[in-house]
């Protein structure tokens, strides 16, 4: 069975919408619906298709908010924009990967002190990568990283 169009075009508008904010992240940004409704249209929409296409954008961006998503302040009145867009802890959880099971709990401060206390800059990129996942996904616990800080 093929995919519809209208689900087509609602999963590249939010692949769109996704990589936007995950490149910008932690910063918020406006996020133009109408860049992402020209980007997503068939090679060979028609005018009427390409005027009406920013719609179907626009109730996406507020679907991925109402679901908790992504967050955004406001939005210009014809739709065309979203101001201070940026993605939810609960997409980042989505977005980043799961790191594999370690057998050591320890409190979230012990393991940020660990990772931080030589210095932010000789924390690994994939050891801060995993305490941030875990901070989001796992509240009180996180399990120990402190044999990656240095890595990555």
């Amino acid at each position: 069975m093929s995919v519809p169009p209208n689900i087509d075009r609602f999963n590249k508008a939010t692949l769109l919408v996704f990589d936007t904010l995950y490149l910008a992240f932690p910063v918020p940004v406006e996020l133009s619906a109408s860049k992402i409704a020209m980007d997503t249209l068939p090679p060979d929409a028609e005018f009427d298709e390409s005027f009406e296409s920013i719609k179907p954008v626009f109730y996406t961006i507020e679907f991925l908010k109402k679901e908790g998503y992504i967050d955004y302040v406001d939005h210009y009145l014809d739709g065309t924009a979203f101001q201070q867009a940026r993605l939810t802890s609960k997409s980042l959880a989505l977005l980043g990967q799961t790191p594999d099971s370690l057998t050591t709990h320890v409190s979230i401060a012990e393991t940020l002190r660990d990772l931080v206390k030589g210095g932010i800059k000789n924390v690994g990129s994939e050891a801060a990568k995993k305490a941030v996942e875990l901070v989001f996904a796992h509240g009180g616990t996180l399990l120990s990283l402190s044999q990656t800080a240095g890595g990555g």
